[in-house]
């Protein structure tokens, strides 16, 4: 059986777009027009973004959601 790994980054980006009341459109919008489903997908960890993007995401959330966040896993 196999334990659901999940990136610390998309857990600190889910919980700030709740905190800042924000849907997955309005974060691909600040973040250039990605598409709607990919913010989905980083959000919930099935894509880990390319490091541009990690590092977009850094600045936007003031380093709420750090780079190095989504390199670390819990399981």
């Amino acid at each position: 059986m196999h334990g659901h790994v999940v990136h610390i980054g998309a857990m600190k980006l889910e919980q700030y777009m709740a905190n800042h009341q924000l849907t997955d459109e309005e974060m691909s919008v600040k973040l250039g027009n990605k598409s709607r489903s990919t913010i989905s997908r980083y959000r919930r960890g099935e894509v880990i973004p390319p490091p541009d993007v990690i590092r977009e995401i850094q600045s936007l959330t003031g380093s709420a959601v750090q780079f190095d966040d989504w390199f670390e896993v819990m399981s």
